[in-house]
């Protein structure tokens, strides 16, 4: 698996120095990227315009569908929105999370085993996982299971099952993943299905200017409401759940299996951390203990006095290295247009309760 990981990682890099080169030497694979980028085009004109003509059947279950999708390729906030959401859902209800589970291991459906799924499990212990591939067969045992609501992630390009709310995030720094399809660019839908959206959520939004701007660019496609957030780190653990305090300028060394892992660094750093080594991993990737100990050690030789990880990346051997490790726990910032965001968990659980309603009548 890790030999796998690896390498989509270095073809995504790759990928990404070639979109990002004026080199004469990558005109030509650009052309044929962009080429193929047409056929990705219009296989996901056919299947949005199959399902919106009824051409393929959509499925409706019980529970209050959630929607949390993009619509390019790569990490967006999808994950730390679902925390909120579930955060201010509260435990009212009885939730589910229905998730592909890229990189699952035990394949059991009701029992995560990757980075993320786990990680929200962790936060939310009462909530019920669904994790596959067959998003309508398991939107079908969530109904039996009398689940009220459901957040679908990751589901904007899996529209056989109905959906009551749809919200997309989106990354501020690169809104449209070049402006091209995959693999020219990293689009995996056309922008116009942005109009399908109950809301927009725009991450990495620092500044009012900023999110003015970004907004003129997202009506072009949409009239959904729009919501400026920001990653921002909430606290700092040691492996025994102690807080760290890290000092301004203190020397780190940092590691994540993460989908950006560039923000995780520049978040750090806009916190005074002085990064003197860092190591990535391709998203979802678990680090090898062998791995991590050559690292500490080069970061020592730097003077470093902590590692530095997300919470996907934590691992049980971390309290065997010789330089301790700090996992950086982060929440989203809702920093524009927070009113939209009161109105859409207003409008969801009104949702819940009316469908609570009809069950007892």
């Amino acid at each position: 698996m890790k030999v796998v990981e690896q390498f989509k990682y270095r073809t995504f890099l790759f990928h990404k120095k070639v979109l990002d080169s004026d080199v004469a030497s990558y005109r030509l694979l650009k052309a044929f990227l962009l080429f193929a980028s047409y056929i990705w085009k219009a296989v996901a004109a056919f299947k949005y315009f199959a399902i919106k003509f009824k051409i393929f059947p959509v499925f409706e279950v019980r529970p209050v569908v959630v929607s949390i999708g993009n619509i390019v390729a790569g990490g967006t906030g999808k994950t730390p929105l679902t925390i909120s959401l579930l955060e201010a859902l509260g435990e009212k209800y009885k939730l589910g999370l229905l998730s592909r589970g890229y990189g699952e291991v035990n394949y059991n459906p009701f029992q995560p085993s990757s980075d993320e799924p786990k990680l929200i499990q962790k936060k939310f212990p009462n909530l019920h996982f669904f994790i596959g591939r067959n998003r309508v067969l398991l939107a079908n045992e969530a109904e039996k299971r009398k689940i009220d609501l459901l957040i679908m992630d990751d589901g904007m390009q899996h529209r056989y099952l109905n959906r009551d709310i749809e919200l997309v995030t989106l990354n501020a720094k690169d809104l449209f993943g070049y402006g091209y399809f995959l693999p020219r660019g990293f689009l995996r839908d056309s922008p116009k299905t942005l109009k399908d959206a109950d809301a927009i959520f725009l991450n990495h939004v620092k500044t009012e200017k900023e999110y003015k701007a970004l907004c003129k660019n997202v009506r072009t496609f949409t009239k959904a409401p729009v919501i400026g957030m920001n990653p921002v780190i909430h606290e700092i653990m040691d492996v025994n759940g102690n807080v760290i305090d890290i000092e301004k300028n203190k020397k780190i060394g940092i590691f994540c299996g993460i989908a950006n892992p560039e923000n995780f660094k520049i978040l750090l750093q806009e916190n005074q951390a002085s990064v003197v080594s860092e190591l990535f991993l391709a998203d979802h990737e678990k680090i090898s203990e062998k791995k991590l100990e050559r690292f500490a050690h080069v970061c020592i030789d730097k003077g470093a006095k902590y590692l530095l990880c997300t919470e996907k990346d934590v691992m049980p051997f971390f309290t065997e290295l010789p330089i301790p490790v700090g996992v950086v726990k982060m929440k989203l910032q809702f920093n524009f247009g927070t009113h939209h965001w009161d109105n859409i968990v207003e409008k969801i659980l009104n949702r819940v309760d009316t469908l609570r309603e009809s069950s007892v009548e």
